[in-house]
């Protein structure tokens, strides 16, 4: 596992894992959610597949423990999203955004934030450009824009799918939170 924190020095992920945890909850599988079966946020199929992965047998997700739910947001969301290449504040959000809406998605979010071209990749262009963020004010305007993008996304997608719609009001929960959590951070 290369995830690594002690319990004095929290890390910003550590910070990021906290706070979307909150949002993910427990074992749920809600019949409208695509996700199917979930625990803690994470899938059972991306659990099957890290269980694969370590050659261990498949096992229902509702008894993930806690360090595999550490090691699969680390590796799979954390560096995936290269949410260690992101400025602090930016990075929480593009941490929970990529759980919460996909990899790809979160990625669109940033680079239009930020006025990168938005192929959802992270590369070295929209690397230089978060290098190049001056100052907090520009960063808080960066989140800001960002968060406008989640909340444009989600109203697409309950307006696509009226299964969604279920969900709409936690989502819009969810980012009134995290909006709070990183002004206070």
């Amino acid at each position: 596992m290369r995830y690594c924190s002690s319990a004095n020095n929290d890390t910003i992920f550590d910070k990021a894992l906290t706070l979307t945890l909150i949002f993910e909850g427990g074992y749920v599988n809600h019949i409208n959610d695509p996700g199917g079966e979930t625990n803690k946020g994470i899938t059972k199929a991306v659990y099957d597949a890290y269980r694969i992965n370590k050659n261990l047998p498949i096992q229902s997700v509702k008894y993930i423990t806690e360090n595999e739910i550490k090691e699969i947001y680390f590796e799979n969301y954390w560096l995936k999203a290269s949410c260690d290449k992101i400025p602090g504040t930016l990075a929480i959000l593009h941490f929970d955004t990529s759980v919460n809406c996909g990899i790809k998605q979160a990625s669109r979010f940033l680079q239009k934030s930020i006025g990168c071209i938005t192929d959802g990749f992270i590369g070295p262009k929209t690397i230089e450009t978060l290098k190049n963020i001056k100052d907090t004010k520009g960063l808080t305007d960066i989140i800001n824009k960002y968060i406008e993008e989640r909340l444009k996304f989600y109203k697409i997608i309950s307006e696509k799918n009226s299964k969604l719609n279920v969900f709409l009001n936690g989502w819009n929960n969810r980012i009134s939170l995290l909006r709070k959590y990183l002004q206070a951070f």
